[in-house]
């Protein structure tokens, strides 16, 4: 006897938006500083990540003699979303977006960051930039539109203890 297998269709209270927000950089520890994270989004419980528009440029990104790397991830895999890419001379300019393969693209719409039942990304550390070499002095970036499914009770996305909510 076989059973047939029905697709998960997800029902609008299973799925989550992230709030939206920005992260202005200084340089200052957990705000660019080499060596340190900026926590973009604090978790509690563990999530599924379904959809990720790249971040956007707001205000062009500055680093030390132009050599400076951030990724996107969590603590135990710091490349988890985007690997480490340079903040260089032209680099991260205003009305720019930060791709998944670590291109810098200005102005123009790809496909975002939709996972599949292959990449399905499911997290229970927090969502974080990691300033890899180099600080970032200046510089925002703003993250909308992330959206998750919670895997336990009471499972959620806030914004970091240096975004701020848009």
């Amino acid at each position: 006897m076989t059973r047939a297998l029905k697709a998960k269709i997800y029902d609008p209270v299973d799925l989550m938006r992230a709030p939206s927000g920005t992260i202005a950089f200084t340089g200052a520890a957990n705000l660019g500083q080499a060596a340190t994270a900026v926590t973009v989004y604090t978790i509690t419980g563990r999530v599924m990540i379904l959809h990720m528009p790249p971040p956007f440029v707001t205000e062009a990104l500055v680093s030390t003699v132009n050599l400076g790397t951030i990724s996107l991830g969590v603590a135990s895999d710091v490349i988890a979303f985007i690997g480490a890419t340079t903040v260089g001379a032209g680099t991260f300019a205003v009305n720019d977006w930060w791709w998944r393969d670590t291109s810098i693209v200005p102005g123009v719409g790809r496909d975002p960051m939709d996972f599949t039942s292959a990449t399905k990304m499911v997290i229970s550390e927090n969502l974080i930039i990691d300033c890899l070499t180099q600080n970032i002095t200046d510089g925002t970036l703003r993250f909308d539109g992330l959206m998750y499914r919670p895997l336990t009770a009471g499972a959620r996305l806030a914004l970091g203890p240096n975004m701020v909510a848009v």
